[in-house]
């Protein structure tokens, strides 16, 4: 069997857990196997001493609002689709943690924007309108975090952009007695 049709066998089988998730979805990932280390450098835009990278595309965040308990809160969900370029095919394993990592990062944003609390449905429109015009920067942030965490940075680390400011979080609080 050619290993570009094993690497894609592969490719599904580990994928199909993460599709799963409701929140975040993975819509689309790709595998490419690049034989030449320049070339692969070209297509992640580094230097040809990677082994591997994946490119995060069609980013979105989508948000809605709904009745909590007399409040408004966000519920989001996530899509993205992923293309992983390869030097070997060994390196399809360390990429997957790098996806890993992303998901995750992603699924704790959406809890963290969905406990949030608001007065009316206008100001939850509006933080909700910001959240998913803010989203392919918060994005960039987890890449950055991921990449920090798992390699030797020759870069400045970006800490994560705060998605909301806290006197947002909720109107009441501002308000109360």
């Amino acid at each position: 069997m050619p290993a570009h049709v094993r690497l894609c066998l592969v490719l599904v089988f580990c994928a199909a857990p993460l599709l799963a998730e409701e929140s975040v979805k993975m819509a689309f990932h790709s595998v490419h196997l690049i034989g030449s280390r320049s070339v692969l450098g070209q297509r992640c835009n580094a230097d040809a001493t990677i082994s591997a990278c994946t490119r995060f595309f069609a980013r979105k965040l989508d948000c809605a609002c709904e009745a909590a308990e007399q409040q408004w809160r966000i519920v989001a969900k996530a899509r993205f689709h992923a293309v992983t370029f390869l030097n070997t095919p060994a390196a399809l394993q360390h990429e997957h943690r790098h996806i890993a990592d992303i998901r995750r990062d992603i699924a704790s944003h959406i809890d963290e924007i969905g406990a949030i609390r608001f007065e009316s449905a206008e100001a939850c429109q509006a933080a909700a309108t910001a959240a998913s015009a803010a989203f392919t920067d918060v994005m960039d942030a987890f890449q950055w975090t991921s990449n920090a965490e798992r390699h030797v940075m020759q870069r400045p680390f970006r800490p994560r952009p705060k998605l909301l400011e806290p006197a947002a979080k909720t109107a009441s609080a501002a308000e109360a007695p």
